[in-house]
């Protein structure tokens, strides 16, 4: 469904002598992948790695410096029609769901953005009242919270009307940007449980970016794992502990003696 061949991304450095310098720092370096229809795919790394570069370049927010990133065979930096083609297949939510959500807004409209995104004519923004409670109730939360503004939720009630909003495009991927890492681990399970159904439900693919390995085995069928840059393994979830990765082994052994 989804291929990244190639990618190098490179931002000019801030270590510059001069004040026009053209020196750059490498970010990404020929970075592929393929998202098969229907699967979980974790991107995990630590800070610094590149997993939120590549997150953008994924989402259509970032031109790579070079290489190409296709969605059902399509190429969205080649053209404008592109990029509108990954727009209407490929939904986002991030970390931060506190900024990710307008204070000003209640939460019917906070889900209506992604309603507006996927239908402009007025006889159907008609039926946004029902939708609305329908996706709701999608997520796990019933329809006395479409009038509530987002200091009114807790957390996890807000990041799943982050997920409402999202599904509300109905897009065939989405992408989790360290989508609960802010959230406590019983909520953090919460939310994998909700994501788990709804991927069923609706045949949706994900691609997991994160740095907490658990979350990982939780949710995902495979996992990438990326290194200052460069993918040093890709492997299925089930076949995790056969990795022959230093980076992923060191990855393992702490989560092991965490636990």
């Amino acid at each position: 469904m989804l291929e990244v061949n190639n990618v190098c991304v490179s931002f000019r450095s801030e270590r510059q002598e001069k004040l026009f310098g053209t020196t750059r720092d490498q970010v990404l370096f020929d970075v592929s992948l393929k998202v098969p229809k229907g699967t979980c795919l974790g991107i995990l790394g630590e800070s610094g790695s590149g997993k939120s570069t590549l997150g953008r370049v994924i989402c259509g927010l970032l031109k790579p410096d070079s290489g190409e990133l296709k969605i059902h065979g399509t190429s969205v930096y080649a053209s404008r029609s592109g990029r509108k083609n990954l727009q209407k297949r490929l939904g986002v939510v991030f970390q931060d769901y506190t900024t990710s959500a307008n204070p000003r807004f209640r939460v019917k409209e906070i889900i209506a953005e992604g309603l507006s995104a996927r239908e402009r004519n007025q006889k159907v923004r008609l039926n946004r009242i029902e939708e609305t409670n329908h996706l709701l109730e999608l997520v796990g939360l019933n329809a006395s919270y479409a009038d509530r503004y987002p200091h009114e939720l807790s957390g996890g009630q807000l990041q799943r009307v982050c997920i409402a909003r999202a599904v509300a495009c109905q897009p065939e991927i989405i992408l989790f940007d360290e989508a609960i890492s802010s959230l406590d681990a019983h909520t953090q399970v919460q939310i994998m449980d909700l994501l788990r159904e709804l991927k069923e439900k609706l045949g949706l693919t994900y691609i997991f970016i994160t740095h907490d390995l658990t979350s990982v085995t939780y949710l995902c069928d495979d996992v990438l794992f990326l290194y200052h840059g460069r993918i040093t393994e890709h492997i299925p979830v089930s076949h995790i502990a056969e990795t022959k990765d230093e980076y992923a082994k060191k990855l393992l052994a702490s989560m092991i003696e965490f636990d």
